[in-house]
């Protein structure tokens, strides 16, 4: 037989046997009766409506910090493609274990010289300076993208990695924060759809 109101929405003649779910474990007080209708997605609709916003809401908070990670990194590039780089000298030097992990980070003292948008030349003493994964000397010297405004947090040149860190970082991130978007308009769809269709072929 032909569900009515389920070939009504479709637009084209849909049998009842297609509204049959397979389960995997028996209907019991434990294992409920599923909660389906079609065109939906199984496992997805088996779910609380809670948890499916949860998953939403994750996806969207992943892929709003991503693009804020990556709107960062990118004007760090900018920074850098504008300055002028200069040689600082290192005063001090010792490590730090990064935060939840084994890795050691290398911190410096260092001084050094920078221009500000006005040509003025302003001397620098700074405490510390994060280099990364980077090593470096006391008496030597390390090359750096100085502030127009500020002495503090210069961006230090890493001659020692393997790749670009901020181009990697903000092609990365833009993968992330472009998969998760499609996820959460992908998921939140498909409840809107479901939502629409059980309260259609319901009534």
């Amino acid at each position: 037989m032909r569900c009515k109101d389920c070939s009504k929405l479709r637009g084209y003649p849909y049998k009842r046997s297609h509204l049959v779910a397979l389960r995997g474990t028996k209907i019991s007080a434990v294992n409920p009766p599923s909660i389906w209708w079609p065109g939906g997605a199984v496992e997805f609709l088996q779910m609380t409506r809670t948890n499916q916003i949860t998953i939403i809401l994750v996806a969207l908070v992943v892929s709003l910090t991503s693009l804020m990670f990556a709107a960062s990194v990118h004007e760090k590039a900018n920074r850098v493609a504008t300055e002028t780089p200069v040689t600082a000298t290192v005063v001090k030097v010792w490590t730090e274990r990064a935060p939840k992990g084994t890795r050691l980070l290398y911190y410096a003292h260092l001084i050094f010289d920078r221009k500000q948008s006005d040509g003025e030349v302003v001397h620098c003493d700074v405490p510390k300076v994060g280099l990364g994964p980077q090593p470096a000397t006391v008496g030597g010297a390390v090359t750096i993208y100085p502030r127009n405004t500020s002495c503090w947090e210069p961006d230090v040149i890493c001659e020692n990695c393997d790749a670009p860190y901020p181009y990697m970082s903000l092609r990365g991130m833009l993968i992330v924060a472009s998969m998760s978007g499609l996820i959460c308009l992908f998921l939140t769809l498909r409840v809107l759809r479901d939502i629409r269709r059980k309260g259609t072929c319901q009534s």
